[in-house]
């Protein structure tokens, strides 16, 4: 009885520092958001990685804290649709002035275009972040076009 008390709590112990480190590592390393400031709606879907092809939905004000990766971001409506690459800190708010798309990232986020006949669909034309191998002048994904 008391060699299966000692293994139970030796297991409950390796649970309590798994959660508390996946805590301090997940402060220390905040996911960046994506916010839809202006649109009624805005359909974000996950295009790889362990989440590829979840769906996200943002209504007008809300933001959603994404991990890495690449998203298709479509605004139903005005038939505008991108390829967003994003770090975990990577930002991107997406808002209207006087009727114009604006998109806003930081410096761990960049934008590309949707190119119909690419390979996979997407081209990127702006290097994703710097220190990326894409974000290398002439790496993959640059296009000379």
């Amino acid at each position: 009885m008391r060699t299966f008390l000692h293994i139970a709590l030796g297991a409950l112990l390796c649970f309590l520092v798994a959660a508390a480190s996946d805590a301090v590592w997940g402060m220390a390393h905040p996911y960046g958001a994506i916010s839809n400031h202006d649109y009624p709606r805005i359909w974000i879907v996950s295009l790889e990685g362990s989440h590829g092809g979840q769906q996200y939905e943002l209504r007008k004000g809300e933001s959603k804290l994404l991990p890495y990766g690449q998203y298709e971001v479509s605004i139903p409506g005005t038939k505008t649709s991108f390829i967003l690459f994003k770090n975990n800190r990577g930002t991107c708010d997406i808002g209207s002035m006087n009727g114009l798309l604006t998109v806003a990232t930081n410096q761990n986020a960049s934008v590309g275009m949707k190119v119909e006949g690419e390979p996979g669909g997407t081209r990127q034309t702006t290097p994703p972040w710097p220190g990326s191998p894409q974000g290398e002048a002439g790496g993959p994904g640059q296009s000379g076009k």
